[in-house]
């Protein structure tokens, strides 16, 4: 039985390395078309979280209506198949046309070439996990742990490619060797197929009709994952953008994303998200003040900082998903609006934010759609106090009306009136979750249409692809 465990940890941790590998070595083929601009890695990212939502549905629906053990043999056949297709394709010189949207562009490119391989090693983990949950194994009942493997080897896959595979292979070397671990990696899953029980088709048509999901319950699913998604997006874009241009920095967030899914679905949980609910606010607030300030100096100190409260917040909606996990007979399903909720946040970030924002205000709007989504702290109704509610948009009102009127000149106090009052008065209120949520959305807006942090009057902004 040991060995049935080890098998598909091993499998689900290498399938899980090959897939970060695979997005570093994409993005930086399309390099020499497109450039480095911080665009180009936020639409790779928007194609690897819709396909990976493809083989999340895939590995549902596929599991669902065939049962584990015949859906092995549809999965066996498509990576054989992918092996084949990546061997041909990816490898090869890749080609666009001039003029057109680079972002859609950027999404035809890596779909005709690494498309398929990527498709079919994305299903693997949850479609690995409910084959462990068919299996004769006393952890069956609860196969989340893999969940671990596949998010430790995504992280090693992600760290491994900068410090080992790029400098010692070039380009055409490192998708031979992906190709190799790919069918490797089908031989793995050909192995786990032997162990799925017959008539595990029966087990998984009872499990899902023993327990009803809510739409509510799958829309928070998805809106706990899509949060998370866009502030790793808007968080990279913003420091590499409006602090400093570190190549590859996109590296150290998306380990640290990563990292948060290892803690919260690991076997035991070392924190809790009530504990990071209390406690965001403390973070949350000296970030907001920097932002507003527009403050990109002392590097060592502040692009850390933005680190540190984007791991706090994704942590915390990664703990209430882990804490609101279903059964193993939901888990393909869970996955699923996981991954749906990830290309929900892509796809704002990517396609909806250029469009409506002509500067990164979808970063801010993420962190505060985050913090309306803390565990409630106090007992007391709110609904009862409607005039709670206008304390701290009263204070961002009259604060930025207060910087505008008197005219004062950039300083101190300028921005303790202007930043320093609305934030003060919400973090008061951090107790009362909806209402802090609702103060630091007015000191952002406030403090934009007051232009506090402008000495002078802005004339024009413009955002473009390329920054």
């Amino acid at each position: 039985m040991r060995a049935v465990r080890v098998l598909y940890s091993l499998t689900i941790f290498l399938g899980s390395a090959l897939l970060f590998l695979v997005q570093p070595m994409a993005a930086k083929k399309l390099l020499p078309t497109f450039g480095g601009s911080p665009g180009v890695w936020t639409a790779a990212m928007l194609f690897f979280q819709v396909a990976l939502l493809g083989g999340y549905a895939y590995a549902h629906y596929s599991n669902l209506k065939l049962g584990p053990k015949r859906q092995s043999f549809v999965h066996i056949a498509l990576c054989f198949l992918s092996v084949l297709a990546f061997s041909k394709f990816a490898a090869g010189a890749w080609t666009t046309s001039p003029g057109g949207s680079p972002t859609l562009q950027v999404f035809l490119i890596l779909a005709l070439n690494v498309g398929l391989g990527y498709f079919a090693v994305s299903a693997g983990s949850p479609t690995l996990q409910r084959w462990f949950a068919a299996a004769d194994d006393p952890a069956a009942e609860s196969p989340y742990f893999l969940y671990a493997f596949s998010n430790i080897g995504s992280m090693l896959g992600l760290v491994a490619y900068p410090f080992y595979f790029e400098p010692r292979f070039t380009l055409s070397e490192q998708f031979s060797l992906w190709g190799k671990g790919f069918f490797v990696l089908t031989l793995l899953i050909l192995g786990c197929s032997f162990s799925i029980k017959k008539g595990s088709a029966h087990v998984q048509s009872q499990a899902d009709l023993g327990e009803e999901v809510s739409w509510r319950t799958r829309g928070r699913w998805v809106l706990l994952a899509a949060i998370p998604s866009s502030l790793l997006l808007g968080a990279t874009s913003y420091i590499t953008s409006n602090i400093a241009p570190i190549p590859l920095f996109w590296v150290v967030p998306l380990g640290l994303y990563l990292g948060t899914f290892i803690v919260a679905f690991a076997t035991k949980t070392v924190v809790k998200s009530a504990f990071l609910s209390r406690y965001l606010p403390l973070f949350v607030i000296p970030l907001a003040f920097l932002m507003i300030l527009e403050a990109n100096t002392p590097l060592e100190i502040i692009g850390p900082f933005h680190l540190v409260v984007f791991t706090a917040m994704a942590l915390m909606c990664h703990l209430l998903l882990s804490e609101e996990k279903p059964s193993a007979g939901k888990l393909t399903e869970f996955f699923l609006f996981l991954s749906l909720g990830g290309a929900v946040g892509g796809f704002f970030n990517s396609i909806i934010a250029p469009l409506i924002f002509k500067t990164y205000a979808e970063y801010p709007l993420a962190m505060i759609a985050c913090c309306f989504l803390r565990s409630p702290l106090v007992v007391s109704d709110d609904k009862k106090q409607p005039w709670i509610y206008a304390g701290p948009i009263l204070a961002a009102v009259a604060s930025g009306l207060a910087v505008s009127m008197l005219k004062l000149p950039p300083g101190g106090l300028r921005l303790g009136i202007g930043i320093g009052v609305p934030l003060v008065v919400t973090f008061a209120l951090m107790d009362r979750v909806r209402v802090f949520g609702l103060g630091l959305a007015a000191s952002f807006v406030a403090a934009s249409v007051f232009d506090v942090a402008a000495p002078g009057k802005v004339v024009a902004v413009r955002r473009s692809f390329f920054g």
